[in-house]
């Protein structure tokens, strides 16, 4: 995807153009970075440790869209709705069939938590598409009374974004815990908002990528280690 962009004679004599003015940045967005790095840019928005190619010719600031919260993710003393939240979409790597089965194995052992799952959901699914399962996987594997303990919001408006940021906070801040269950995320920016917000936060090691190494212990990160 960065090549197909960037390597069009036309942006690149663009941005090009620009560097005779300003310094050039890229967010990656994504991480580990696994490609070498263009110096079109000047500068990187990334942890050099998320660099898995040599980069020498590149500068970075370590710091990335994960670490610019909006004020609205607060610690508060509102009342907590729910014990458990977790946000997922449909992506594979968000795992959200483990998601329910872990919930579903929760309740098996007796603890009726209450869980908010947040599923954005596109208005029409390609063949394939996992967000055509997960309501019938809900549906399946709960019954009706369990589904007082643990709602399902699959929002199908706007997708990915059916909420601004300043609503997304209310469910933070009407929350206890915020589990991740992604395994190959770094830096993500829902679990930074859950750590801005003062929640415990439950995933594996990758998740905790934008805390300093002293924080990544409970009771602000508890680990995933199996």
């Amino acid at each position: 995807e960065f090549k197909k962009y960037f390597g069009i004679s036309s942006i690149r004599q663009r941005i090009e153009e620009l560097k005779t003015s300003y310094l050039i940045s890229l967010h990656h967005n994504w991480f580990p970075i696994d490609f070498e790095l263009d110096p079109l840019f000047d500068f990187h928005f990334a942890n050099p440790n998320d660099v898995l190619l040599p980069s020498n010719h590149s500068k970075f600031v370590s710091l990335t869209a994960a670490n610019f919260t909006p004020g609205y993710f607060k610690p508060n003393e509102e009342t907590k709705t729910w014990d458990i939240l977790t946000i997922q979409r449909s992506a594979d790597f968000k795992r959200p069939f483990k998601a329910m089965e872990t919930i579903r194995q929760l309740y098996d052992e007796g603890h009726f938590l209450k869980v908010l799952m947040i599923f954005p959901m596109k208005r029409v699914c390609d063949e394939g598409d996992i967000g055509l399962n997960i309501e019938k996987t809900y549906e399946s594997l709960f019954t009706l009374e369990e589904k007082r303990f643990f709602t399902l919001l699959n929002p199908t408006a706007n997708y990915p974004f059916p909420f601004e940021r300043s609503e997304l906070a209310q469910f933070y801040s009407s929350s206890r815990s915020f589990v991740h269950f992604a395994q190959d995320e770094t830096r993500g920016r829902l679990s930074a908002y859950a750590f801005a917000s003062g929640l415990p936060v439950v995933g594996h090691k990758c998740i905790a990528s934008t805390l300093s190494s002293n924080l990544q212990t409970a009771p602000t990160f508890y680990e995933v280690r199996n």
